[in-house]
């Protein structure tokens, strides 16, 4: 039997995903005695496990988040095959699993357009590499479909600080932003600070200002109002990769120094975009409809009675205004539902999926899934969102 050390230095929801993934995959290709504690553990009596803890510790891998240098030397010091789960530094020496954060960037952006959003903007934090990346994917994605971002990235809080200095550097940047606007934050603390301070200066949110974050932390995401919309990092498939990769060194195979990047599946989506920021009246009217009427069966033949145009003219503005076309635009955002409720703990039958995403039948909506995802429905969920 391995012993393998699993080290996490901050206890956030998506951790727990995470572990999950690596007893999965421990289950099924391993004979894994996995030793976990968390980060913090006040009042109990005992000490957080890290690496400097691990010295003398007779294991056989290591599975942990490396934030600086020192941690780096102490990995190479204790000689046995280590991943590392943190983007915050490039490891080369050490193998790498992580959230493809410049994706996340881009699918927070796709969710904004197809709110029609024509103005982005972008609240990082400096120096830190998940964050640049995000800032990346989110404007390129934005540039491709000729949208300008504007972007703030303010200096990590320091301890010393109190709650309202860490926020009050936001506030002459929120001033200057035109509304109506989608902003990205790096994850979803910052996404919630940017909800409250958009509330205090009286910006209405999500329809002057519209806020996405990342992790989809529901201790965050469900309990801010507007509840948050947020990119789901994956954190199952992150550890199911992780501990592929740590079987792998432990195996003595070679690992190549570039990290294996985790795409993110989907994304969450809540009240705080819950807005159509469409300028023209005609798509405006037929996007809100199909969002209202996800779960119903209808076609482009029916929408087209919502509004005073032709199908072509309707769809060369929805072209204009949301570089789809009305059909493509029905489908995918039947899609990311069923993302969603296929990546729940208990997840429904498929045909009970396809009929509350407006699927006339499984087949349809096994058809339309895989066009959109390279997947079939089953293959999406058997990893939660490979």
């Amino acid at each position: 039997m391995k012993q393998i050390a699993l080290l996490y230095p901050y206890s956030v929801p998506w951790i727990g995903d995470f572990i999950l993934g690596v007893v999965d995959y421990a289950r099924k290709h391993g004979d894994w005695d996995i030793l976990t504690i968390p980060p913090v553990l006040n009042g109990t009596g005992e000490i957080a496990m890290s690496l400097s803890n691990l010295q003398g510790w007779p294991g056989d891998g290591v599975i942990t988040a490396i934030a600086n240098a020192a941690q780096i030397k102490i990995v190479e010091s204790l000689r046995i095959p280590c991943v590392n789960l943190s983007g915050a530094m490039h490891t080369p020496r050490i193998p790498t699993v992580l959230l493809d954060n410049y994706a996340a960037g881009r699918l927070a952006a796709e969710h904004l357009l197809k709110c029609g959003f024509r103005r982005l903007a972008y609240h990082g934090i400096k120096k830190l590499k998940y964050s640049e990346l995000r800032r990346q994917g989110f404007v390129d994605c934005a540039r491709e479909a000729g949208v300008a971002v504007e972007v703030f990235d303010r200096s990590a809080a320091r301890a010393s600080m109190s709650w309202p200095q860490c926020n009050s550097d936001m506030v002459p940047w929120l001033k200057t932003l035109k509304t109506p606007i989608g902003i990205m934050a790096l994850h979803d603390y910052r996404a919630r600070a940017v909800i409250t301070e958009c509330q205090r200066l009286g910006m209405a949110v999500p329809h002057d200002v519209a806020v996405i974050g990342v992790d989809n932390d529901v201790t965050v995401c469900e309990y801010s109002r507007p509840t948050l919309s947020s990119v789901n990092r994956n954190g199952f498939r992150q550890g199911y990769e992780a501990a592929r990769v740590l079987d792998r060194l432990m195996a003595g195979e070679v690992v190549g120094e570039n990290p294996v990047l985790i795409p993110p599946n989907c994304v969450v989506a809540r009240k705080s975009t819950e807005t159509i920021a469409v300028e023209n009246s005609h798509v405006a009217n037929v996007v809100r409809y199909m969002h209202e009427h996800l779960g119903d069966l209808f076609g482009i033949k029916h929408v087209l009675r919502l509004v005073p145009v032709s199908r072509r003219r309707l769809e060369e503005q929805f072209q204009r205004f949301m570089q789809c076309t009305p059909y493509e635009y029905l489908s995918s955002i039947r899609v990311e539902k069923a993302k969603q409720l296929l990546l729940e703990p208990r997840p429904k039958k498929i045909k009970e999926i396809a009929k509350i995403c407006g699927f006339s039948n499984p087949l349809q909506f096994r058809i339309v899934f895989k066009r959109h995802t390279g997947q079939s429905p089953r293959q999406f969920a058997s990893l939660r969102g490979e």
